[in-house]
Protein backbone atom coordinates (compact mmCIF):
# COMPACT_ATOMS: atom_id res chain seq x y z
CA UNK A 1 0.00 0.00 0.00
CA UNK A 2 2.47 2.64 0.57
CA UNK A 3 5.03 1.51 -2.28
CA UNK A 4 1.83 2.36 -4.32
CA UNK A 5 1.12 6.16 -2.93
CA UNK A 6 5.03 6.67 -2.80
CA UNK A 7 5.58 6.61 -6.76
CA UNK A 8 3.19 9.81 -7.40
CA UNK A 9 4.83 11.33 -4.12
CA UNK A 10 8.07 10.88 -5.65
CA UNK A 11 6.95 12.07 -9.21
CA UNK A 12 5.65 15.10 -8.10
CA UNK A 13 8.94 16.02 -5.78
CA UNK A 14 11.27 15.32 -8.67
CA UNK A 15 9.15 17.82 -10.82
CA UNK A 16 9.01 20.89 -8.27
CA UNK A 17 12.78 20.30 -7.99
CA UNK A 18 13.58 20.52 -11.53
CA UNK A 19 11.35 23.30 -11.83
CA UNK A 20 12.64 25.49 -9.21
CA UNK A 21 16.06 24.63 -10.74
CA UNK A 22 14.62 25.37 -14.61
CA UNK A 23 13.13 28.58 -12.63
CA UNK A 24 16.44 29.39 -11.50
CA UNK A 25 19.09 28.70 -14.14
CA UNK A 26 19.82 31.82 -16.13
CA UNK A 27 21.90 29.71 -19.12
CA UNK A 28 18.46 28.82 -19.58
CA UNK A 29 16.37 32.18 -19.26
CA UNK A 30 17.78 33.03 -23.44
CA UNK A 31 16.80 36.16 -24.62
CA UNK A 32 13.15 36.77 -22.14
CA UNK A 33 12.79 38.79 -19.57
CA UNK A 34 12.74 36.92 -15.94
CA UNK A 35 9.42 36.34 -14.98
CA UNK A 36 8.35 37.48 -11.10
CA UNK A 37 5.66 36.83 -9.15
CA UNK A 38 4.22 38.74 -6.08
CA UNK A 39 1.94 37.30 -3.70
CA UNK A 40 -1.77 37.11 -4.97
CA UNK A 41 -0.91 36.40 -8.29
CA UNK A 42 -0.37 33.17 -10.75
CA UNK A 43 2.84 31.12 -10.82
CA UNK A 44 4.02 30.45 -14.77
CA UNK A 45 2.95 27.43 -16.18
CA UNK A 46 6.03 24.96 -16.93
CA UNK A 47 6.36 21.86 -18.66
CA UNK A 48 8.83 18.90 -17.29
CA UNK A 49 9.11 15.08 -18.29
CA UNK A 50 7.71 12.86 -15.88
CA UNK A 51 9.03 9.51 -14.56
CA UNK A 52 6.55 7.46 -16.88
CA UNK A 53 8.34 8.92 -20.09
CA UNK A 54 5.21 11.59 -19.83
CA UNK A 55 5.18 15.30 -19.11
CA UNK A 56 3.54 16.94 -16.51
CA UNK A 57 2.47 20.14 -16.49
CA UNK A 58 1.97 22.95 -13.56
CA UNK A 59 -1.29 23.63 -14.46
CA UNK A 60 -2.51 19.88 -14.25
CA UNK A 61 -2.95 20.45 -10.77
CA UNK A 62 -5.06 23.30 -11.03
CA UNK A 63 -7.32 23.39 -8.01
CA UNK A 64 -5.04 21.15 -6.17
CA UNK A 65 -2.61 22.30 -3.84
CA UNK A 66 1.11 22.17 -4.51
CA UNK A 67 4.64 23.30 -2.82
CA UNK A 68 6.58 24.71 -5.03
CA UNK A 69 10.41 23.99 -3.57
CA UNK A 70 12.97 27.25 -5.26
CA UNK A 71 16.64 26.71 -3.64
CA UNK A 72 20.33 27.14 -4.75
CA UNK A 73 23.36 26.51 -3.71
CA UNK A 74 26.76 28.70 -4.52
Amino acid sequence: MLERNAVPIRSALVLFVAAGALATSPALAGDKPAIGTSVGEMYPDFRLPSLDGGFKRLSDYRGKKVLLLHFASW
